[in-house]
């Protein structure tokens, strides 16, 4: 649960060793994967190390020329974004926030925050 005494910040994940950043990026994968009802998420192996934020778009679906069906594709991309605050990491899920301003963000306990328990990171300089 997050604090109300302290701010969130916008993070990275902390420089480990290859194999931890794997199993910090299933936890990131398992939390997205909740917001989509289970669907599968795929991220790049360097998700969330050079920004803070990470923007999935839906496959577009393809002919068997592997080009996509009726050109461009009006599918939404959806935001994700890694907080620090105090020792905690937490996944916000951008498209679900209905925040007025950023005072309310230290007291959200809504749907679009997941604690990330095995994940490490630091904050942002973004």
């Amino acid at each position: 649960m997050p604090s109300t005494d302290l701010p969130f910040q916008p993070a990275l994940l902390s420089k480990t060793s290859a194999k931890q950043v794997s199993k910090q990026l299933a936890e990131i994968k398992a939390a997205m994967s909740a917001q989509f009802s289970g669907q599968s998420i795929t991220l790049a192996s360097n998700a969330f190390t050079t920004s803070s934020t990470v923007t999935i778009e839906r496959k577009a679906m393809q002919d068997n020329r592997g080009l996509p069906i009726q050109g461009r594709h009006n599918n939404p991309a959806f935001v994700f974004t890694l907080l620090k605050q105090g020792d905690s990491c937490f996944l916000r899920y951008e498209n679900n926030v209905s925040k007025v301003s950023a005072s309310d963000e230290a007291s959200d306990t809504s749907t679009n925050l997941t604690a990330l328990a095995g994940v490490t990171c630091v904050v942002s300089a973004e």
